[in-house]
Order: structure tokens, then sequence, then C-alpha cells
């Protein structure tokens, strides 16, 4: 497990992103955008995102 920051210049084949919700990442605030876009941009194979409330999976 990394987190984001850490995970920069890397890929994997499956990225689990857990407690994606607008209360973790403000859409206004530019560094939390920033995490989330180089969490979402270090697959090469399968996204899973996780929710309180939902799962949501893309796959390439």
């Amino acid at each position: 497990m990394l987190t984001s920051s850490l995970a920069k210049g890397l890929e994997f084949d499956v990225v689990i992103i857990n407690n994606v919700s607008s209360e973790v990442y403000d859409i206004h605030n530019k560094v939390d955008m920033h995490l989330l876009y180089v969490a979402c941009t270090r697959l090469c194979l399968n996204w899973r995102f996780y929710t309180i409330k939902n799962y949501v999976q893309f796959s390439i």
C-alpha cells in the first residue's frame, strides 16, 4: 500500500482507491484533485474505487 504521492511515476496492474468521496477529495482544492489524478493514472489494467456506500470498478 502506498500513498498517492509515493506512487507517482510507478505503474500497477490494479489500483484501489479507498474512500473516494467529496468529503475526502474536495473538487475545489487543487492539491486534492492532483492527488486523485496521480492515483487514477497509476493503473495498467484495472481500477477499483471504494466509497462508503458504493463499490465501482473500471477495467481497460
